[in-house]
């Protein structure tokens, strides 16, 4: 019997004429030798393939057919079906409230500040419109900053009048007194609902809660402080994917807020603990944390401290609601 090839499970005719030849080259002859069969059959298990011409061996490489041989390799590539890569997983900002504190009013004071809670710039992000009323009263709490470290109790104050969420915009009129320090406001409420709390038409719910610092003597916002949040995708398949969570918090403007020498920056979110990022494994501020497709909340708490006098000021902190898809 002349020289045979014996077809194997996943073996495609390209297969046997790699097995066969060493080289595509002599493709065309084996099918010549095999009864004109077409170069792109897919044979039977146990088919006999015919090498057994003259033609063929000039178009074989002898060096390529003793490697598949010693190595013990059978090519079989018949049943291997491309499959096209999970698209990468994507994070969107769903909603992000972003507030800042301005004042609206030019003119001197005589017993209270005039400001608003004011969301109406580019940081505020909101891919659904939001409901028309906002969640609560959005009380601040006041108290200088003198009084503050005195042990003086802060007050409540409520917004000046309803005003509709899609406005992003609350006034407040803050009682002054004359004589004492800067003048700081912050959130009133209980968790999990915060001074500001927004909702859009999906469900969706994040809030805003700086702390705002009024100048002692005057009408003028000098911060309103909170930190921020960057979320990213590191790594994805079809159903989850790994973030990328990175926190930060804009430098204190100086000398007023020297006494606020020790930010400490808290994670909020729920779900699995995150881990520190292999990137940059010593810093605190970047975890990794893997969650499934869908919306989710992150935030970020800022708390202040005075460490030489062992006093913390009021904390900050806001949230936001991405989506993986």
């Amino acid at each position: 019997m002349g020289k045979t090839i014996t077809v194997r499970p996943n073996q495609s005719m390209l297969d046997i004429v790699l097995m066969g030849c060493g080289t595509l080259e002599g493709g065309m002859q084996i099918m010549l030798a095999n009864n004109g069969r077409s170069i792109s059959d897919i044979p039977n298990v146990g088919d006999e393939v015919n090498l057994e011409t003259e033609e063929i061996k000039p178009l074989s490489d002898a060096g390529v057919l003793q490697y598949l041989r010693q190595q013990k390799i059978v090519i079989g590539t018949a049943g291997v079906a491309y499959e096209p890569p999970a698209p990468e997983l994507e994070v969107t900002i769903v909603l992000k409230p972003v507030l800042t504190a301005i004042a609206t009013s030019s003119a001197p004071i005589m017993d209270h500040y005039s400001i608003a809670l004011d969301g109406n710039n580019l940081m505020f992000i909101n891919q659904h419109a939001l409901i028309t009323d906002y969640l609560i009263a959005n009380p601040l709490k006041y108290e200088a900053e003198d009084r503050y470290l005195a042990g003086f109790a802060s007050a409540n104050v409520s917004p000046d009048g309803t005003t509709p969420m899609p406005a992003k915009h609350i006034p407040y009129s803050i009682p002054w007194d004359a004589g004492h320090g800067m003048m700081m406001c912050w959130d009133a409420n209980p968790t999990p609902v915060k001074t500001v709390t927004f909702e859009d038409v999906a469900g969706n719910t994040a809030y805003y809660s700086p702390l705002v610092a009024l100048q002692a003597d005057a009408n003028i916002v000098k911060a309103c402080l909170a930190p921020d949040l960057l979320v990213e995708v590191v790594s994805s398949t079809e159903t989850e994917a790994t973030l990328r969570l990175t926190r930060s918090h804009l430098p204190l403007p100086l000398p007023d807020f020297s006494s606020f020498n020790d930010i400490t920056l808290n994670w909020i979110y729920t779900g699995v603990v995150g881990v520190p990022d292999p990137a940059d494994p010593g810093n605190p501020d970047k975890i990794l944390l893997v969650r499934p497709v869908g919306n989710h909340t992150f935030g970020v708490k800022a708390t202040y401290r005075n460490s030489a006098l062992m006093i913390s000021y009021p904390a900050s902190q806001f949230t936001m609601v991405v989506n993986i898809g």
